[in-house]
């Protein structure tokens, strides 16, 4: 819950893609997301929105009718959890499909302030330090970057790292390590 103590206008949520992603192609915007921009609206504020499949301590952010299908590593650091088989053409076509989906019905959304590049990775972080070979493909990243891009074209768009061609495409960039 924001701190009302600090005057704001933007707000940060982790939201798992299972709160959307109810089955193959099929989305739920509606209870998954509309209560927290709704949330976020009525208090005068922006949502900053970041996209998860793994959270670690947090359960899955994979939706239960895939992760049934598709392998994960299993880890014990930060709290532990299960990181998706980011080579599996199932979840990969259920990651660009959600972006399409999500930037068809959300691009130019006045509730929404930023979108994080979020999904793959530890906490939608673009990393899963120090498993680096659990990690996304330099293909699917790329993949991901463009779908992103070509999904949303008025609201803006954050990435942590300025990689591959990320600093040459309309994206913002985001520390996750700030505080620091």
């Amino acid at each position: 819950t924001p701190d009302q103590r600090i005057p704001h206008q933007m707000e940060f949520l982790y939201l798992p893609m299972s709160a959307v992603l109810t089955a193959t192609n099929a989305f739920d915007f509606t209870t998954g997301l509309e209560p927290h921009l709704n949330a976020a609206a009525a208090r005068g504020n922006h949502l900053i929105i970041r996209f998860f499949l793994d959270y670690p301590g947090r359960p899955s952010g994979v939706p239960a009718w895939l992760s049934s299908q598709i392998a994960c590593n299993s880890y014990t650091e930060y709290g532990g959890g299960c990181s998706p088989d980011y080579s599996d053409p199932r979840l990969q076509s259920a990651i660009l499909g959600f972006i399409s989906e999500f930037g068809a019905g959300y691009d130019g959304d006045s509730r929404l302030g930023f979108i994080q590049l979020g999904l793959i990775g530890f906490w939608g972080e673009w990393h899963t330090y120090p498993h680096t070979n659990y990690f996304a493909s330099n293909t699917f990243q790329r993949q991901v970057i463009e779908a992103f891009d070509q999904a949303f074209d008025d609201t803006r768009l954050l990435i942590r790292y300025p990689i591959h061609d990320s600093p040459n495409r309309d994206f913002g960039f985001h520390d996750d390590s700030f505080a620091y």
